[in-house]
């Protein structure tokens, strides 16, 4: 396992440089789409590798230059931006991050972008304590990726299912979340998730006894 990290690592490594010269040669070219495109790619290798600062910063710096440029960039740099606040504990300035894309997505009638940005919302509002408010919007936000026939969305909804259910004290439920979680995943492309969803999977089964 620590071969296949070591593996991942270097090859993440190697996209980040082929990214950032694509990002060079972007700008140098005046091609602004393109040039946000490989800044997309920056940044989730950025988190991918845990740099979340690092993330956060290629973010505010497109978000800059997407600004009257390209709604569909801005909206997903303001959720990416709202992911690295949320990963570095400011959860109140990820949700403002999480609003200000959902609002745009849904001018925009980008229906990909709203789900995925209400699950990041839900997932906010839960770690403030507000469960029932995020469990609302995990439940609308279920059907429209039951709706688009999106499992990797589904199986995230329920990996947030199970973290609100621990916050309330209900391991049991905890567990059948995370584990129905697990089975929606596609091992071969979700090894960040599945590695994730094992763990909290050992700690329920380890607090139940």
């Amino acid at each position: 396992m620590r071969g296949f990290h070591d593996d991942a690592v270097r090859m993440l490594g190697t996209a980040a440089d082929a990214a950032t010269l694509a990002a060079e040669r972007f700008d140098a070219l005046g091609d602004g789409h393109g040039l946000l495109s490989a800044w997309t790619e920056i940044a989730a290798i950025q988190f991918f590798l845990g740099r979340h600062d690092a993330a956060a910063a290629t973010c505010r710096r497109a978000l800059a230059r997407a600004e009257g440029h390209s709604a569909v960039h801005r909206a997903r740099f303001l959720r990416m931006l709202g992911i690295a606040c949320y990963e570095t504990g400011r959860v109140e300035e990820a949700i403002g991050y999480y609003r200000a894309c959902l609002d745009l997505c849904r001018d925009l009638r980008w229906s990909t972008g709203e789900r995925l940005a209400l699950h990041r919302l839900a997932q906010a509002e839960a770690a403030l304590g507000r469960n029932d408010t995020a469990t609302g919007i995990l439940l609308r936000c279920a059907e429209m990726f039951v709706n688009a026939g999106d499992t990797r969305g589904e199986a995230l909804i329920s990996y947030t299912l199970g973290e609100i259910s621990r916050w309330r004290g209900d391991e049991p439920a905890a567990l059948a979340h995370f584990t129905t979680c697990l089975h929606r995943l596609d091992p071969l492309n979700e090894h960040i998730w599945s590695d994730r969803t094992r763990d909290q999977i050992a700690r329920s089964r380890a607090a139940l006894g």
